[in-house]
């Protein structure tokens, strides 16, 4: 289903038809909503980083390495059999002594201490979808959740009108189709 299908479809709905942008604007909240309710598989974007190979500690810039993150899903040094296992920043000191080959996060840094000096690493991360702008526009949430975004977008519509009981009964039923769709369609393959 393109943006202007569902627009039309959520315009009729309503029976607002002056709302046209508020609807877009809806939808796309409507899509950001639903992308962070599970890791899909068409959110997942792979790809491999340059590292300072005379560094055992180090990090990563999100917002100049990865596009729209949302979430890491991995991160595997060259050289490595296995994935960084994630680490609180608090439990970095283990009884005094430094843990090495995790990661954690930092602001708007990743960062990571490796045991063995590599110059590349594999990472995956989750990126929050595209914003949806001209009427022939789609993604892979208004083709395989139509109408989940239907109802998340009169859910919200509906509330900025003041209709609060059917703002939620709509947001009641979206959550519980997207959780049973979420069981079909999330990423569940792991990497090592």
């Amino acid at each position: 289903m393109t943006l202007g299908e569902l627009q039309a479809w959520i315009l009729s709905t309503i029976k607002r038809p002056e709302k046209a942008a508020e609807v877009v604007y809806a939808i796309n909240a409507a899509i950001e909503k639903a992308s962070t309710q599970g890791d899909y598989a068409w959110d997942l974007v792979e790809g491999s980083i340059s590292l300072d190979a005379t560094v055992y500690a180090q990090s990563i810039a999100i917002s100049s390495s990865f596009q729209r993150f949302r979430k890491l899903k991995y991160l595997r040094p060259s050289g490595y059999k296995k994935v960084l296992q994630w680490k609180d920043p608090s439990r970095i000191f283990d009884k005094g002594i430094e843990t090495v080959d995790c990661w954690y996060r930092a602001g708007d840094n990743i960062i990571f201490k490796l045991c063995h000096l590599q110059s590349s690493a594999r990472y995956a991360y989750y990126a929050y979808p595209t914003r949806l702008t001209a009427a022939g526009h789609t993604n892979n949430y208004t083709v395989q959740m139509p109408t989940v975004l239907h109802d998340l977008a009169c859910a919200r519509l509906y509330e900025d009108m003041g209709n609060e009981a059917e703002a939620g009964r709509l947001e009641r039923r979206a959550l519980r189709d997207l959780a049973a769709m979420r069981a079909d369609r999330q990423d569940g393959v792991a990497h090592s």
